[in-house]
């Protein structure tokens, strides 16, 4: 059964609610503003927040019945929001920007990323530690809770669509035409991982440096047990795009992506199982704490 704290997003956010019986989604108008949402981060039950074009960040402290914009945001494409604490938040997004707030989002100041490149997501594994990929081979890290970046090399040339780290050496990218690729070694040497398949992939989830889950294009999802050493394709039953991908245990996760596609399985991906999301939109991002 789900949970209260969760939240999807696309244009506007749909919520869901512990319903007995069965699961059903509620949606949420996140007035006063319409531009379009890319990433919905949860810090607790509460508190939300929410990034997106046109420079919007915009805040929920009751669990998302109502909605707070922040004010003196650069006006740009915002593509991605990661929690490093309570307090501390960093959004990236189009021409390189990073942006940190140190109260919950209330307040942002611009950080300098040392590229133009669009950041397309970003992850921190630890509070200082933190990553950032996007076009043209971009890969940033930080160790000093975002402050400063510095630029990784990867040697591949191709766009990054996701990263994530299960601690502050071990994670993962993936990208266009198949691309996934690992490290042990907290970015500074890098190892193509493969699939077989060239469709693109915009998700990645690790619940543990063993176990994960990439989706993508085509409905594809692939699962690992072994680091991504060997990936297993699993059937989602769909061939929409799938945008976004949130395991709560070895067993328990989430899909979401184009056409309003939401999936649901229990058994760590052997069996998926489509939800009733309401809309027709592209849902982009979304967050569980608890499951």
């Amino acid at each position: 059964m789900f949970h209260r704290s969760l939240l999807f997003l696309l244009a506007l956010i749909a919520s869901c609610y512990t319903v007995q019986a069965q699961q059903s989604w509620v949606w949420q108008n996140p007035l006063p503003q319409g531009n379009h949402l890319s990433s919905i981060k949860m810090i607790d039950n509460n508190n939300v927040i929410a990034v997106g074009n046109a420079g919007t960040i915009i805040s929920s402290h009751d669990g998302g019945s109502s909605w707070i914009v922040s004010d003196s945001i650069p006006s740009a494409q915002l593509l991605s929001l990661s929690i490093l604490s309570p307090s501390k938040c960093i959004a990236v997004g189009y021409g390189g920007i990073v942006l940190k707030s140190e109260d919950a989002g209330l307040h942002w100041k611009t950080i300098g990323s040392g590229t133009s490149n669009a950041l397309h997501c970003v992850q921190f594994p630890q509070q200082n530690i933190g990553y950032s990929v996007g076009r043209i081979s971009t890969i940033l890290k930080t160790t000093d809770g975002g402050d400063n970046w510095f630029t990784l090399i990867s040697g591949v040339v191709s766009h990054f669509n996701a990263v994530h780290f299960v601690d502050s050496s071990r994670g993962w990218i993936v990208g266009n035409n198949g691309l996934i690729m690992a490290t042990q070694t907290g970015g500074s040497q890098w190892t193509a991982q493969f699939t077989g398949v060239e469709e693109s992939f915009y998700a990645a989830h690790f619940i543990s440096a063993t176990t994960g889950w990439v989706v993508g294009d085509k409905g594809k999802i692939f699962k690992t047990i072994n680091g991504g050493d060997k990936w297993t394709a699993q059937t989602s039953g769909v061939i929409s795009t799938l945008r976004t991908v949130q395991f709560t245990s070895a067993t328990t996760g989430t899909i979401a992506g184009d056409n309003g596609t939401i999936l649901r399985t229990n058994d760590g991906g052997d069996t998926w199982t489509a939800q009733q999301s309401e809309t027709a939109n592209v849902l982009l991002s979304l967050h569980f704490i608890d499951g």
